[in-house]
């Protein structure tokens, strides 16, 4: 019995042992499972793995059990590199991915296929938001401002379907708008607009005026 004791410690100092030391694994790696199925809690995939294909071996994949949540990277091979975060998706067990980073640095959140530093396919709330503009509106008030005058205003309206400096329709369908730039051109519009107010009621006094002299 002491024999077995004594068998037992030295069996678990060696595993103590073994385990602080760092440890160089070769092939891979199978944490929970040893399939490949998508329960797979963490999977290493080496480059020498014989079950990849010749152009996906050089691979590092992680993986936690389906329905729940997972990270996952691909590295070199024709699916090329990126990192993604996955959890369960509404319809069923099978994981979706929720945020996509790609070998630039782009992150996509609800979109694989990021093109801008941030993309997101989806709505976003957030109490407030701070935007770094490169020039504001006030020039309007420039004494050398040259206001265009409510005929011009009328004539490009009718011809083109919007007001002066700022895109169509079509434009922003297409190109989507830069926020700070948007909130600078609709604020020159309020300063125009103000100017004309401001003259019109100059005009009104001056009518007033005129009328009470008769």
């Amino acid at each position: 019995m002491k024999k077995n004791i004594v068998l037992i410690i030295f069996f678990v100092r060696g595993l103590l042992s073994m385990f602080a030391q760092d440890q160089d694994i070769k092939g891979s790696l199978y944490v929970g499972t040893n399939s490949t199925d998508s329960d797979t809690k963490i999977v290493l995939r080496g480059p020498n793995h014989p079950k990849m294909e010749e152009s996906k071996r050089d691979i590092l994949f992680q993986y936690a059990s389906a329905g729940t949540s997972g990270i996952r990277a691909f590295r070199g091979g024709s699916w090329g590199n990126y990192l993604q975060f996955l959890t369960t998706s509404d319809s069923g067990p099978d994981l979706k991915v929720r945020m996509h980073i790609d070998k630039t640095g782009k992150i996509g959140i609800g979109t694989t296929n990021p093109t801008n530093l941030l993309d997101v396919n989806g709505t976003i709330r957030s109490k407030k938001v701070l935007i770094e503009a490169t020039g504001w509106s006030d020039f309007v008030f420039d004494k050398d401002y040259k206001l265009p005058t409510l005929s011009e205003v009328e004539k490009h309206i009718k011809e083109k379907q919007h007001l002066p400096d700022i895109p169509s329709e079509k434009e922003v369908k297409e190109n989507g708008i830069d926020l700070g730039e948007m909130q600078a051109k609709l604020l020159q519009k309020i300063e125009e607009l103000t100017l004309y107010v401001i003259e019109q009621d100059k005009q009104i006094k001056e009518l007033k005026e005129q009328l009470n002299e008769k």
